[in-house]
């Protein structure tokens, strides 16, 4: 246990020291999002070295991931003493030091800070004790990781179905489905090493993905100068999430690793649109990448977060995007009359278009979101956003691309997964629960933006580009 602890600290550390010398930060949040960022891509790129690694050499080598940050971390600095790779750094010595905390804004950061502390502290027994559960997670992605890990090499999974023409150095899994293996890679980067398999301490993976999402969280919001309150606010109304919570506990599922993700494009895209720089925007489109390679629904996100970029490259208002997708939805019923499934050819014959179970979809979804409180407020406080920004699209202006991602991933939630094979897991709301816990972190800082401006005070449009640079009619000014 003790030598996972020591290399996911490895991992986290050179990845946030790449993501403190890569990318142009500084101001407030810049250490914390740069080790969210940098430490989430850092465990993804771990685990995509581990499946490599076992597919293509038949090998299980835990070290060569960390060697291969070390590498990295090396040529960083060499090149960036040479002056190849050099992030301008933005001093601002005019800038005025922020306004000290009142009283009640100290109460509210020692109270926060200790919640978010009580709620890491009462996972821990979960993550260090408790075995892999058996439930879903375990006959997809934790199976897959102790096989390769009891076989000392790679071997290829088969549905029972194929029993009797299997080669005999495969195995026979019942209900098998082909998610990526990205998170059962990551399992084994956990268990490599340990005499055996037992099953305990891959939960702090999960416990740490948690932690560098709430990271991001935090650090973008006061990169966008919120004040510390607000901030810490928003990273523990996602972190007390219940279903968030239940997947660290009983971890082992994908969907938390999506939401990690989603998390670094929304800050991304945050300081995209605060900076207007197309490095910003580059990098979000890149973030969105690994979606596809953790569980099959990235894809689908993928292409609301290159749909969300493209509206906002077009200036497209909220209203007339969600205009636009419930034509959209309009245009896919007309195809359904005609006896055609765009569904089908999007999901590649995995799901398809089913309207018989649209109203208990619809029905299951509701009573999660809002009666039954898996989420306590979250079903309402997205909701209300949502109509917040549609009734009021000029507090958005400064988020169009954030808020247009957060608009397509609530129709993607209400209104086109119940018309598909897939509301009939909405019926009984385990899909509801998953997909609001992808979209948890991109609206956990849209919520916290679009209250703070409601509530907590203006801020006027322009004032920080996430470098501590004002950029107006072309001249770039400090801060005040």
């Amino acid at each position: 246990m003790s030598v996972l602890v020591i290399k996911l600290l490895l991992v986290c550390l050179l990845g946030g020291w790449l993501a403190l010398r890569l990318l142009p930060l500084s101001g407030p949040g810049r250490y914390p999002l740069s080790i969210g960022l940098g430490g989430l891509y850092a465990l993804l790129f771990t685990g995509a070295m581990m499946w490599l690694m076992l597919v293509l050499m038949d090998l299980i080598l835990p070290w060569i991931p960390l060697i291969g940050l070390v590498f990295l971390v090396v040529v960083v600095e060499i090149l960036g003493r040479a002056g190849v790779c050099t992030v301008r750094s933005v001093s601002r010595p005019d800038v005025l030091p922020a306004a000290p905390l009142s009283r009640i804004q100290i109460i509210a950061v020692v109270v926060l800070s200790g919640l978010i502390g009580v709620r890491f502290l009462t996972l821990l027994p979960d993550v260090l004790l408790r075995p892999l559960f058996a439930w879903d997670a375990w006959t997809v992605w934790g199976y897959e990781a102790r096989v390769w890990l009891e076989t000392a090499g790679y071997v290829e999974f088969l549905p029972r179905t194929e029993w009797l023409s299997a080669p005999p150095d495969a195995f026979i899994r019942d209900g098998l489905i082909a998610y990526p293996q990205i998170v059962p890679a990551l399992i084994l980067w956990g268990a490599a090493g340990a005499e055996a398999w037992t099953g305990v301490g891959a939960g702090l993976l999960w416990l740490t993905a948690a932690g560098l999402t709430a990271l991001m969280i935090f650090g973008a919001l006061r990169q966008s100068r919120l004040p510390l309150p607000w901030a810490l606010g928003a990273a523990y109304v996602f972190l007390s999430a219940p279903l968030l919570n239940a997947h660290v506990a009983l971890y082992g599922y994908a969907d938390l690793w999506v939401a990690a993700v989603i998390a670094a494009f929304a800050v991304l895209v945050l300081l995209a649109e605060r900076s207007g720089q197309r490095f910003w925007y580059g990098l979000a489109a890149l973030a969105l990448l690994p979606l596809p390679l953790i569980k099959e629904e990235g894809l689908y996100w993928m292409i609301c977060g290159f749909a969300a970029l493209l509206a906002g490259r077009a200036r497209l208002g909220l209203r007339s995007l969600f205009i636009l997708s419930l034509g959209g939805l309009g245009v896919v019923w007309v195809a359904q009359m005609l006896g055609l499934d765009p569904v089908g050819a999007v999901t590649r014959g995995r799901l398809g278009l089913s309207l018989e179970t649209m109203l208990d979809a619809m029905s299951g979804a509701a009573r999660h979101a809002f009666f039954w409180f898996d989420w306590h407020l979250f079903g309402y406080l997205s909701l209300l956003v949502l109509a917040i920004l549609l009734l009021r699209p000029r507090l958005a202006a400064e988020w169009r691309v954030l808020a247009a991602f957060c608009l397509l991933g609530l129709v993607l939630l209400w209104l086109v997964t119940p018309i598909t094979g897939a509301g009939a897991f909405l019926t009984v709301g385990t899909l509801f629960s998953r997909l609001l816990l992808h979209l948890a972190p991109a609206l956990a800082l849209l919520g916290a933006l679009v209250f703070h401006r409601c509530f907590g005070g203006e801020m006027s449009p322009g004032t920080f580009n996430g470098t501590g640079i004002r950029a107006e009619s072309g001249q770039r000014r400090q801060v005040a």
